[in-house]
């Protein structure tokens, strides 16, 4: 009998904890942040991994919502870089994959709306504007589900605000632009 599949252990997440470590971040050089690119990259390809192998029957729902949380387990861990720069792009970067995790839970539970992305992400924008975060990522992951089912994001106008779901919806776009990439590669 095969063990368990492994998909995101500890000793990943802290490689990419080193990784940061030695970069040199900075702003002006977009080049220089490709780092948490990549790992948020890698959060999402392992979470359309999940999904996959849950359609292929080679990994239960329950085992995969389980393997979801502890990944979420592994990003919400404290680590401190000794630098405010890196350390406020790993809070930029942890909302991101919280999103993007969270979608991969929804997607495992059914969790779905029959309305549109675009309408999801105004309301989601619009109960944040109220104070309810809960709601707002909850509409957030929805978006995310739909696009772990396979299905592309249309175009969304997005205001220049500084909002948490816009952060959110960061992640559910590197969701949307891998989920093209892998089309492309089967095509």
């Amino acid at each position: 009998m095969m063990g368990e599949a492994e998909y995101y252990t500890e000793k990943r997440w802290e490689n990419w904890m080193r990784e940061i470590e030695q970069a040199d971040i900075d702003f002006g050089d977009p080049e220089s942040l490709k780092v948490f690119d990549n790992l948020v990259n890698d959060i999402a390809i392992t979470c359309f991994k999940i999904m996959e192998d849950v359609s292929r029957r080679k990994l239960k729902k329950d085992t995969a919502i389980k393997k979801i949380q502890e990944m979420k387990d592994l990003i919400f861990r404290t680590h401190d870089f000794r630098d405010e720069d890196k350390n406020m792009m790993m809070e930029f970067v942890k909302n991101s994959l919280f999103a993007i995790l969270n979608s991969a839970e929804y997607r495992l539970k059914g969790k779905k709306s029959t309305k549109k992305p675009d309408e999801l992400l105004r309301e989601a924008i619009e109960n944040e504007r109220k104070g309810d975060l809960d709601k707002a990522l909850d509409l957030i992951s929805r978006i995310g589900a739909h696009v772990l089912s396979g299905k592309e994001l249309p175009e969304a106008d997005i205001p220049e605000e500084d909002l948490l779901t816009l952060n959110w919806y960061d992640g559910i776009e590197t969701l949307n632009t891998l989920l093209l990439t892998l089309k492309m590669d089967e095509g």
